[in-house]
């Protein structure tokens, strides 16, 4: 482990250890007022995805307001990197938007509150959809271009974490239901837990706390998106 490594993966762990349990998320998930939801879950280490979210938010704003916070958690990580691994970092971010991407591409209209920077910083993604080639591949791709150097091991280990990404996503669009799409989901939580004990120092450490930050974000806005809607479609029959 380099002393950069060091300092990172230190950084890293003291979030983690921060991170809302299971049995924290079950909690906050019983309730079911918007309002109430959202009180509750700023009292917990959800708190700093919240900073910028009223009680009054429409959904359009809810969701931007969102996507920001998420936005952010990655660049704050950008930060605490070596200087090498930033882009990669980085890169990242436009992950979540590929579907947003491509909606703009085919020319139909974005979901309410989503707002896609200058085309100009995925200029790859745009060569790609240009050129026939689906854009998970054209941002994998990029995304390796970004990594330095490495050694054998290491990119065994990131290659490995993309092997299990695509596995999820490959089984979870064939599950049944919602209740075998939370286990599917728990199972990747927990796998990506040990991974991240186990690879402690390393580069794919880096991604796989990245990975589970999404996921925990992920799961906060369904829950607030959820009952932002009940609430204003409530408000409107009322």
């Amino acid at each position: 482990m380099t002393p950069a490594f060091a300092y990172l993966q230190s950084r890293l762990q003291a979030q983690y250890g921060q991170r809302l349990d299971e049995q924290g998320w079950r909690r906050l998930e019983l309730v079911a007022p918007y309002r109430l939801f959202l009180k509750s879950a700023r009292e917990t280490t959800l708190a700093p995805w919240l900073l910028a979210i009223s009680d009054e938010d429409n959904v359009a704003v809810l969701e931007h307001r969102l996507r920001e916070a998420l936005h952010h958690s990655v660049v704050r990580t950008a930060l605490w990197c070596p200087g090498e691994w930033r882009a990669a970092v980085h890169w990242t971010s436009q992950l979540w938007l590929l579907p947003a991407w491509q909606q703009q591409w085919q020319g139909e209209p974005l979901p309410a509150g989503l707002v896609l920077a200058d085309t100009a910083t995925v200029a790859p993604l745009q060569q790609a959809w240009q050129a026939g080639t689906p854009l998970l591949t054209a941002w994998l791709t990029h995304w390796r271009s970004l990594w330095p150097p490495l050694a054998k091991t290491e990119r065994n280990r990131l290659e490995r974490l993309i092997q299990i990404f695509q596995t999820h996503a490959d089984q979870f669009a064939e599950l049944p239901d919602s209740n075998a799409a939370r286990l599917a989901r728990q199972q990747l939580q927990q796998r990506l837990a040990g991974l991240f004990r186990q690879q402690a120092g390393q580069p794919v450490a880096l991604f796989v706390y990245l990975a589970r930050m999404a996921l925990d974000f992920e799961r906060l806005r369904g829950g607030l998106l959820l009952r932002a809607l009940y609430h204003a479609n409530e408000g409107e029959a009322a």
